[in-house]
């Protein structure tokens, strides 16, 4: 914001002036001009509407809500690494003991064969 201020006494340069000392010697300023200038900034602060006077409160219960919900998701993920790394370990050693338990049937298998322990039911 300017402010306008004239030498001496006497009109400015635009017309009138409501001018008034303001304290300080040979200085007088023009309030019309400086109320001219104020108008745009009082306009402005109109649009902008009301002041939240509770804003500060909201946003420290916001923050706050959010703080918990990022550390409750945090917790997720951890849990989801976890999760993942038992049910990989737990595939790994089903799919080792399938392994196993099939090559045990299959020597198993071979050995009744190959004794002639598995016969086939003569026709009558």
């Amino acid at each position: 914001m300017h402010h306008h201020y004239l030498r001496g006494r006497g009109a400015s340069p635009g017309g009138s002036v409501d001018a008034r000392s303001d304290g300080v010697r040979g200085v007088v300023t023009d309030w019309n001009a400086v109320s001219d200038q104020s108008l745009p900034c009082k306009q402005r602060l109109d649009e902008i509407g009301p002041v939240n006077l509770v804003a500060i409160e909201e946003y420290e219960e916001t923050e706050q809500r959010y703080k918990f919900l990022n550390t409750q998701y945090e917790d997720l993920v951890q849990a989801k690494e976890q999760l993942m790394d038992v049910i990989n370990r737990i595939n790994t050693q089903t799919r080792e003991m399938f392994v196993e338990t099939f090559n045990k049937i299959r020597e198993n298998f071979l050995v009744i064969v190959h004794r002639g322990l598995w016969r086939r039911p003569r026709p009558t």
